[in-house]
């Protein structure tokens, strides 16, 4: 998110806080620390209700449905459970990205990724440090790992996000989680899992349409490669334009786009451009359709520019997902700037519980 830097905001402020890992990155090779397993726990069981005359009608009420489902579905109740603590692995520098007059522009056939089976019996947690907006951290965390003793698993703790009861699919695809894994290269980038697999299962949906793959707002490159990664990597068949200042906020006048560069592995898919305005990305990519369009520059102006531009070279089908959409704070303005432009262009953003926005071309 290269735009202006997410300050960290105390929770009565209405404003979205900084995303520092994503603002202070060193123009040196990017790697990854190492962080916990995976390990496996017993699902906890609910605590015994007072027998009364009533609960027992309840009860049998309950059993009476758990064996209608039961015949109808045959699935068995959870018995385990697995806490996810937001694993990563190191990133070795690579050799830089071939320029684009190089880059090959046939399509390859590529395998796209499969889902194994699925357990009913083991349901995975997630749980990672990330938050945003906290005014008493310590506070908040004892009080958070309170309330995770008290729910049932399949907990996603993250990235603002608190739900339980869910699947956690994304560490239920083992080709994404393996992408995930290996660019990750901070806690940010760790955190952000679910967000991650929006894009990833977007960009699966839009690898059989016309058209190329265009990111605004680089950064690191951790998103990107890790669509890339996800669909093929070297063997992805779709043409990638990633757009980006490439600065660091910390230095000003340090290029860090060799850097990024250098986690592509020469792939003469990727074209990364240093600039965001409309002529540097417009000379990029002319009149070429689009089939998959992120944007994220942390800037409503810039980000409108950027729809003014590209949206009508989206396909059909194809997909348009806002990073900030829906993240409140200092990242309101997105929504207010691009809420009217879509309502004159006859669409409504879908706004996703990550803090991104979707939409879907027609």
């Amino acid at each position: 998110m290269p735009i202006k830097q997410k300050s960290a905001l105390l929770a009565n402020k209405k404003t979205k806080p900084s995303q520092p890992a994503k603002k202070t990155a060193p123009a040196a090779p990017i790697k990854a620390a190492p962080v916990p397993v995976v390990a496996t726990t017993p699902a906890p069981a609910p605590a015994p209700a007072k027998v009364t005359a009533f609960n027992k009608a309840i009860e049998v009420a309950k059993n009476v449905a758990k064996a209608v489902l039961s015949e109808k579905e045959g699935a068995p109740q959870s018995t385990t459970s697995k806490t996810l603590q937001t694993p990563a692995k190191q990133v070795e520098p690579i050799a830089k990205v071939a320029d684009s007059k190089a880059a090959k522009t046939e399509h390859k056939d590529t395998q796209l990724p499969k889902l194994g089976e699925l357990s009913l019996e083991n349901i995975i947690n997630f749980d990672s440090p990330q938050f945003f907006g906290i005014s008493n951290p310590a506070r908040f965390f004892e009080l958070m790992n309170e309330v995770k003793s008290l729910i049932a698993p399949g907990f996603y703790f993250g990235d603002n996000l608190f739900t339980w009861m869910r699947n956690n699919s994304m560490f239920e695809d083992q080709v994404f989680r393996k992408a995930w894994e290996e660019n990750s290269i901070n806690e940010f980038d760790r955190s952000s899992a679910w967000r991650r697999y929006i894009l990833a299962t977007s960009a699966y949906h839009c690898l059989n349409l016309p058209g190329d793959f265009v990111e605004c707002g680089v950064y690191q490159g951790s998103g990107l490669k890790m669509v890339i990664d996800y669909l093929g990597g070297m063997d992805f068949p779709k043409k990638v334009w990633g757009f980006d200042l490439f600065t660091n906020d910390a230095a000003p006048s340090e290029d860090v786009l060799p850097v990024v560069q250098s986690r592509f592995k020469s792939n003469p898919m990727v074209t990364l451009v240093k600039g965001i305005d409309k002529s540097v990305i417009s000379k990029s990519i002319g009149k070429q359709a689009i089939a998959f369009l992120h944007i994220d520059l942390n800037n409503a102006e810039r980000e409108l520019e950027v729809l003014e531009l590209l949206f009508n070279q989206v396909v059909t089908g194809g997909m348009v997902i806002l990073d900030d959409y829906e993240w409140a704070g200092g990242h309101r303005q997105q929504k207010k700037t691009l809420d009217p432009w879509f309502d004159q262009q006859g669409y409504r953003v879908l706004p996703l519980p990550t803090g991104q926005g979707l939409l879907i071309k027609r």
